[in-house]
Parts: structure tokens; C-alpha cells; sequence
């Protein structure tokens, strides 16, 4: 029961959390622009929830079915973890240096806003992917507590802070306050391993720093085949 309370808890919050932000945009933002969120947050999900199942069925039981603790079972898990987060970041890298030449093949011109959104739904993706593997690790170890903690900061900041920037800065204060919530949700995470001394901020550093020279590395390589745009502009939001 003192388990499976917090299991319940962490769900409830976890759909809010996941659904308010499409919900509650649609009274501050135009249809349009509505729909162009909706899009650049289904392709992020995708890869999100490809996560979300690799955490559940290779994270989880590994640490579960271990008598480890604390120092030792951050040793063990260390390897298969980067090897996990390095795969997510290949898939991210790929997504966020592309997003635009994605949804330009598949949309029209209605849409293409949403590729200039894309390389940011992106990072936000990359969070909750490092997240989802924290929280598999916090199930592990028995300690559904702290996962719970950070689905309730997350939905905490959009709560408050979405609707706010969603009003003053449309669809791009949306996407930042997003990125802050996955954001709020790791700093909890992290605190928490880091009380179990299973702290692995440095391999997310690591492995982060390698995600964003990929992203460069590709969208140059794009770019010199004429397949698109400067670097320069990956990370730039524009209006039309």
C-alpha cells in the first residue's frame, strides 16, 4: 500500500501534467498556432514514450532484481545507463537538426511554424527522457516517493507559469515553460539520487554536451548538401 499510493499519485499527476499544457493553450493561442504546437508535441512524443518503454523494461528491472545500493549500484548501472541515454541521444540529435526539413516534407505551408518549435520540443524531450530513466531508477530502489515529487513540480510550473507566458509570448513562452517544467522535474530527480548517492549529473553533462555537438554536426552537414537551412538559425523563432 505505502508503494503502490505513490505509484497512484505519480499517474494522476503524470497525465495531468502531460496534457494540461494542449489543454489549456487552446484559450491563449490561435487555432493555428494550436495546431502547430500539437504537431511539434506528437513527433517529441514519440520519441519520449520510445523511451518512456525502454526505461519500464530494461532500467527498472535491472535495478530492481538488484541487491545493491547507493555507490555500488550506481556502478553497476552506470554502463548500461550512458549506453541507454547515448541510443536516446542519437534518435534526439536526428530529430532536432531535422525537424523543419521533417515537417515540411509532411505538412503544408499552413504548418511551417511548427519546424522553428521543433528544435526546442526537442530539448524538452531530451529532460524528460533523462527524467524517465531517474524515475525508473527511483521505482528500482523502492523510492516511488521522489518520482511522484517530480511529477508534481513539473505540473506545478506549467500550472502556474504556462497560461501566464502563453498570454504575453504565445506559443514560443509556451514551449519555454514546458522546457522549464521538465527541467523543474530533473532538479527533483536529481536531488533525490543524489540522496541515495546514485548521482549521475556528470554522465548527463556528458552525454547532453555529445547530444547538442551532434545536432551541430548534422545540421552543418545538412546544410552543405543543400538539404537545409544555416546552423545558425536552428534554434531561432520566427512569427511567419
Amino acid at each position: 500500500m505505502s508503494f503502490g499510493r505513490w505509484i497512484f499519485l505519480s499517474s494522476i499527476v503524470y497525465f495531468l501534467s502531460s496534457n494540461f499544457d494542449r489543454v489549456i493553450l487552446a484559450k491563449y493561442i490561435s487555432l493555428t498556432m494550436l495546431g502547430v504546437y500539437g504537431i511539434s508535441r506528437s513527433l517529441g512524443d514519440i520519441i519520449g514514450q520510445f523511451a518512456l518503454r525502454l526505461g519500464n523494461t530494461i532500467i527498472f528491472p535491472l535495478i530492481s532484481s538488484s541487491d545493491l545500493e547507493g555507490i555500488s549500484l550506481s556502478q553497476k548501472i552506470g554502463t548500461r545507463r550512458k549506453q541507454f541515454l547515448f541510443i536516446s541521444a542519437c534518435g534526439i540529435s536526428i530529430f532536432i537538426a531535422s525537424g523543419d526539413v521533417l515537417v515540411n516534407l509532411i505538412y503544408d505551408e499552413r504548418y511551417k511554424l511548427a519546424g522553428t518549435v521543433l528544435p526546442w520540443v526537442g530539448i524538452s524531450t531530451w529532460l524528460y527522457v533523462i527524467n524517465t530513466v531517474s524515475d525508473s531508477v527511483m521505482l528500482g530502489i523502492r523510492k516511488p516517493l521522489y518520482g511522484a515529487l517530480g511529477n508534481v513540480m513539473k505540473f506545478a510550473v506549467l500550472l502556474v507559469f504556462l497560461p501566464l507566458a502563453a498570454l504575453k509570448y504565445g506559443i514560443i513562452g509556451a514551449v519555454m515553460i514546458s522546457l522549464a517544467a521538465e527541467f523543474g522535474r530533473y532538479a527533483v530527480l536529481t536531488i533525490a539520487q543524489i540522496r541515495q548517492r546514485i548521482s549521475f549529473v556528470g554522465q548527463d553533462v556528458l552525454v547532453t554536451l555529445a547530444m547538442i555537438a551532434a545536432v551541430f554536426g548534422l545540421r552543418v552537414a545538412a546544410h552543405v548538401l543543400g538539404l537545409a537551412g544555416a546552423v545558425g538559425g536552428l534554434f531561432v523563432f520566427t512569427t511567419s
